[in-house]
């Protein structure tokens, strides 16, 4: 499966800061933009990244796409 490094990137910016808001502020781009990444990431893997959305906690699946953003 094929997934955009960059959003991986996004998923590791908005895990390690806990915040949609503060990671969208670091990447430049919008909270939406980052909420509409996510959920398109997480259909894409069937599965949900993301245990809450504030703070922004990753689930087991999320930990482990997280790493590969670092």
């Amino acid at each position: 499966m094929q997934i955009d490094p960059r959003h991986l990137v996004q998923l590791a910016v908005i895990v390690d800061k806990a915040s949609f808001t503060e990671a969208a502020h670091e990447l430049n781009v919008t909270q939406p933009a980052l909420s509409k990444m996510i959920g398109l990431l997480e259909k894409r893997l069937g599965a949900p990244l993301l245990s809450q959305r504030r703070p922004a906690l990753a689930t087991p699946l999320g930990k482990r796409w997280h790493s590969r953003g670092d």
